[in-house]
C-alpha cells in the first residue's frame, strides 16, 4: 500500500509521529509514504483531492483537517483520524486490529473523555504548538487562532493561583484516565490490557504532542510525564518501536 499522510510540515526537530494514524500504519506494518503540508495549504490541497471536510468553522464554513489518506489499491482519499483507522482495520484485516470490534463503543466514549481531561492544556500549551511549525507555518497559525480567540496567544495563559488551580484541574481529569489503566495494570502497559488500541495510540500521540510543545527538558513535561505513577512517560516508552518516519 502506497499511503499518502498528509499533514502539516513540522520543524526537523519536531518531525515526531504526533500523527495518530502514522502510529496505526507502523503497527500494522502497512508500508506508506508521507506528503508533508504546510498549514495554510490544507484546505486547498485537500479539496483538490475531493476529500471531505471533517467538520465546520466557528463561522459556519467546512473545516478541513489533517490526516488524511490516499490509498491507491483501492482509490479511497479519506480524511478523520478515526475514520482511518477503521478503513484500516475493514481494508486489511490480515493486520493487527486497532479497534477490536467489540471495543468500539468503549474506544469512542475513552477518546472522549480522554480529550475532555485535556480542556485545560489549551491555553498553556498553544503559544508553545504554533512554535512547533515552519516560519510560514507560525505565521499562519498565530494570526489564525488570534483571531479566533481575540487576544495575543501569550495572553491566552493564567498566571499564578488561577495557573495552579488549572494545572490542578488537568492533573484530577487525567487521573481518571489513569483510573482506568489501572484497573487493567496485572494483563498489561495498555487500555484492553497487552494489545494497543485505538484508546492508547489517541493519548499516546496526545503525549507526544505536549512534550514536543514544552520540550522534553520542560519542568511542565516533566511535571506531567511524573503524574499517576509515571503513566503517561511509561507509554510513551511502550510505544518506541512505533515511532518510525517514513
Amino acid at each position: 500500500m502506497e499511503n499518502e499522510v498528509r499533514l502539516s510540515q513540522f520543524k526537523e526537530k519536531a518531525i515526531v509521529l504526533i500523527n495518530p494514524n502514522r502510529f496505526c500504519l507502523n503497527y500494522k506494518n502497512i508500508p506508506y509514504r508521507t506528503e508533508w503540508l504546510e498549514l495554510e495549504d490544507i484546505e486547498l490541497h485537500l479539496k483538490k483531492l475531493g476529500i471531505k471536510p471533517t467538520g465546520k468553522k466557528p463561522d459556519g464554513r467546512d473545516l478541513y483537517t489533517l490526516p488524511a489518506i490516499h490509498d491507491p489499491s483501492t482509490g479511497t482519499y479519506l480524511a478523520d483520524s478515526f475514520l482511518i483507522a477503521q478503513y484500516l482495520d475493514k481494508t486489511y484485516p490480515d493486520t493487527p486490529p486497532i479497534l477490536p470490534s467489540d471495543s468500539i463503543g468503549l474506544q469512542v466514549a475513552f477518546e472522549e473523555q480522554f480529550m475532555s481531561a485535556l480542556v485545560p492544556l489549551w491555553q498553556f500549551i498553544t503559544v508553545h504548538s504554533i512554535g512547533l511549525l515552519t516560519p510560514r507555518g507560525q505565521e499562519y497559525g498565530r494570526r489564525s487562532k488570534e483571531m479566533q480567540f481575540g487576544k495575543r496567544l501569550e495572553d491566552m495563559e493564567p498566571k499564578g493561583e488561577d495557573a495552579e488551580r488549572e494545572w490542578e484541574v488537568l492533573r484530577n481529569a487525567l487521573g481518571k484516565i489513569d483510573g482506568y489503566y489501572a484497573k487493567v495494570e496485572g494483563s498489561g502497559p495498555f487500555i484492553l490490557g497487552p494489545s494497543i488500541s485505538w484508546g492508547d495510540i489517541v493519548v499516546v500521540s496526545a503525549m507526544i504532542w505536549i512534550r514536543l510543545s514544552f520540550g522534553e527538558e520542560s519542568q511542565r513535561w516533566k511535571y506531567i510525564s511524573s503524574w499517576h505513577g509515571g503513566r503517561w512517560g511509561a507509554l510513551l516508552k511502550a510505544f518506541n518501536a512505533f515511532f518510525t518516519i517514513v
